[in-house]
């Protein structure tokens, strides 16, 4: 495996993964938000739709999808601060939970999977970590700023997978939470889509201008 191939790899691996701590707090915002019943939890912090521990959902949400976009949207030699501070929040707090706490279980209601999260979490935690560090040191090596440029197509797709939470927020508010409906499940798995297409989006564009930047093409 060259050097590039190795890198490439690191890269999809530690952008799959903060696209999936994205998808999570996305999830319980959506409902947390217009379920007043609905009973959430987030590594070692839990709430109540939108009771006093909310900012911690919004921040989470709000820090992992800026992370997941910049490095695609607006890369500066800052932005490698913000998924090592992420991931190693993640590790830390997974660690914690580990130590301090009899049990710390990752629980979908709506489509029942319930696994504890024990040490082999907190390894995995770290080493994707470890992966990220060695990604942006390699990185770092060919830096090259990035500005995102979005045509018109672009626009109209980005803005059509943003308008998707107006469904997602309307089939959630179908229920109070306190019981997990079809609904429930229906706007659970569009959350998963909807990430996916954003992903998709962000990625394809960012390429694309790499590709018709480059000397080579």
């Amino acid at each position: 495996m060259n050097d590039t191939t190795a890198k490439n790899f690191l890269y999809k691996t530690i952008r799959t993964y903060n696209l999936l701590l994205s998808i999570i707090p996305s999830i319980a915002f959506y409902r947390a938000t217009v379920q007043p019943d609905y009973t959430w939890g987030l590594l070692v912090f839990h709430g109540k739709g939108m009771s006093s521990e909310y900012w911690y959902l919004l921040l989470f949400i709000l820090f992992s999808w800026m992370t997941f976009f910049l490095e695609t949207w607006y890369k500066r030699k800052w932005y490698y601060a913000l998924p090592i501070l992420l991931f190693s929040s993640v590790t830390a707090v997974l660690l914690y939970g580990y130590l301090s706490l009899n049990e710390m279980v990752f629980q979908g209601d709506v489509w029942k999977f319930n696994f504890e999260l024990g040490f082999t979490f907190v390894l995995i935690s770290a080493i994707l970590l470890f992966m990220l560090i060695v990604w942006t040191i390699l990185d770092l090596k060919k830096f090259e700023e990035s500005t995102l440029e979005f045509s018109r197509l672009d626009k109209i797709k980005l803005l059509s997978g943003l308008s998707i939470s107006i469904i997602i927020f309307l089939l959630f508010a179908q229920g109070s939470g306190g019981v997990h409906t079809t609904t429930d499940g229906i706007a659970v798995g569009l959350t998963v889509i909807q990430a996916l297409f954003l992903a998709s989006i962000i990625d394809k564009t960012g390429n694309k201008n790499k590709h018709e930047q480059s000397p080579n093409h």
